[in-house]
């Protein structure tokens, strides 16, 4: 019974590994990854980082205390344990993508593309390459090349939230008002909480001219948070709208 009570879940488990081994890396780095889920963000870069010390050489040590630092807006510090897992394993499909994504967030567009495109080569089928490299796409004019790649993440992760809400926006810059909001549809079958698809299938609603369907939606964004301003910024400029119509 007592070992059924240590084992009740997974935190617990790892806890109680970490507590008996101290001195081996992998009951810390998967305790780590544990706490991550959790949103235990100071515990989780605790034990990344005794599970780095423990074993140095292991390039999932570095990758998973760059996920951890780039969670909390310490992009220099990641990149540098992006590049040292890349060292000791270079065809790292995950840490090429990671290191794209910090170093994109520092500035350094040209080679974090680089990056995400070396994580496509070794592994096509990476979905948060795909989005990663959509989303510079699109940022750069090229919107075409950008929503085959928010497709393929979709066919590989259909409930990549980033992605569905990325292609949505891409569709609505098309003007293909429809297709963005069937998409936004589908994907709130998925996400029924998350306040930007909502905001952003009122945004499709509004420029197709039905203001009392976006208006609900811009309402339910602001239900779910209430604090958001674009979707409140929306709601007041759709009222009067709606008001006029009926």
């Amino acid at each position: 019974w007592e070992r059924n009570a240590v084992w009740r879940d997974e935190l617990t488990l790892w806890q109680d590994c970490v507590a008996k081994s101290p001195g081996k890396a992998r009951p810390h780095g998967n305790y780590g990854r544990t706490l991550l889920k959790s949103g235990k963000i100071e515990e989780t870069i605790y034990h990344f980082r005794e599970a780095l010390r423990l074993d140095p050489g292991n390039p999932r040590a570095h990758y998973d205390l760059g996920i951890v630092l780039s969670k909390t807006g310490q992009f220099e510090e990641a990149t540098a344990h992006y590049r040292e897992a890349l060292k000791i394993k270079p065809d790292y499909a995950d840490a090429h993508n990671s290191l794209g994504f910090a170093l994109m967030n520092r500035g350094n567009i040209g080679e974090a593309v680089a990056h995400f495109r070396e994580a496509l080569r070794i592994n096509p089928v990476l979905a948060d390459a795909h989005n990663n490299l959509g989303f510079f796409l699109i940022n750069n004019g090229k919107t075409k090349e950008a929503i085959a790649h928010y497709r393929e993440a979709l066919r590989v992760k259909p409930d990549h939230e980033l992605a569905l809400y990325n292609l949505g926006m891409a569709l609505v810059s098309q003007g293909k008002l429809d297709e963005a909001i069937d998409h936004y549809t589908a994907a709130l079958r998925l996400f029924p909480f998350a306040e930007k698809l909502h905001n952003n299938i009122g945004i499709a609603l509004f420029k197709k001219g039905e203001i009392e369907k976006a208006v609900s939606h811009f309402r339910e964004a602001l239900r779910i948070k209430p604090d958001y301003s674009l979707a409140y910024r929306n709601l007041q400029r759709s009222l009067p709208k709606m008001k006029k119509s009926l």
